[in-house]
């Protein structure tokens, strides 16, 4: 397989987001003159960022007032780029994002991804147009026999990983998302990708940490409650003995930060948005050592 690949996101600020095409949300701003009632939901201009009143008769209580707000998400325009995977920004037919990260930029990433196709363009003030593909989403039929083509399920295709950006520092690049009636895209990530060693290897572990639970009434009956969920992974690498110690200190740089991990960009179950939860180095041989890392998603 190919070497395991982490990507530390640029945190996308106003200043970053040049443009986009989904308004920022179905709620109103907020406004010190209107009396809001009990759950009634507004939105901040300044953190783009949802609130949900807890009284009835909140008249001039500033957002920050945890006793009279309290936070749901981010807003429409913003859910994207929150750390939630269990939370999409959705639009109508098409939706366009404008970026101007400031810095060198050579990976995309669009996960959990409804629609049918994603563009991505990068443009260089000085070069003009520098990158432009398109990414078919495209459904595939797990299965290689006739009977599969004709009546198994098809899965939809719904990440998306450029990887293949050139390294430009000023450069602006431009998503849209194309679908039917509805497209939404649940994390959008950008950074500079680092490679982890010369290749994962085979026996790499896959599944969810699952945030559902059940009820049990007096009857014995019992009540599913389903909840969001987040993918993990257990995975390991070989590293050449002369980069354990600069692989051990990237690693604690990005403890506790949230980054993409791409283990193999053929099978989606190892791609995961998330923070890795131990990271062990075996020095096994005299040339190489096994890196294993338990890697635990966003949900």
């Amino acid at each position: 397989m190919s070497a395991l690949t982490v990507v530390r996101p640029i945190v996308v600020t106003d200043a970053i987001l040049q443009s986009s095409t989904v308004a920022e949300d179905t709620t109103l701003p907020w406004s010190a003159a209107t009396n809001y009632a009990l759950a009634a939901r507004v939105h901040s201009v300044a953190t783009h960022k949802v609130y949900q009143s807890l009284q009835a008769g909140n008249l001039n209580h500033p957002l920050t007032d945890l006793a009279w707000w309290v936070e749901v998400s981010a807003t429409n325009r913003w859910k994207l780029f929150d750390t939630s995977n269990s939370t999409a920004t959705t639009a109508a037919g098409n939706m366009t994002y404008t970026l101007r990260p400031g810095s060198v930029v050579n990976c995309v990433a669009l996960l959990g991804v409804v629609a049918s196709s994603v563009r991505i363009r990068m443009t260089d003030p000085v070069d003009g147009v520098v990158y432009d593909r398109t990414f078919l989403l495209s459904g595939v039929i797990p299965g290689s026999n006739w009977y599969d083509y004709f009546f198994a399920q098809v899965l939809a295709k719904d990440q998306v990983l450029a990887l293949d950006l050139p390294p430009y520092g000023g450069a602006d690049i431009q998503i849209d998302i194309i679908g039917g009636a509805t497209v939404s895209c649940a994390t959008l990530v950008m950074g500079y990708q680092r490679l982890i060693g010369k290749g994962v290897h085979y026996g790499a572990r896959v599944g969810i940490q699952d945030c559902s639970h059940t009820r049990t009434n007096e009857f014995g009956d019992t009540e599913f409650v389903q909840r969001s969920f987040a993918k993990r992974a257990d995975i390991t690498t070989s590293v050449d003995n002369g980069m354990v110690t600069a692989t051990q200190t990237f690693l604690a740089s990005i403890r506790a930060v949230p980054c993409l991990w791409i283990g193999y960009e053929e099978i989606g179950a190892l791609t995961i948005f998330g923070f890795y939860k131990e990271f062990n180095i075996v020095i096994k041989y005299f040339s190489e050592s096994d890196c294993e890392i338990t890697l635990q998603g966003l949900a």
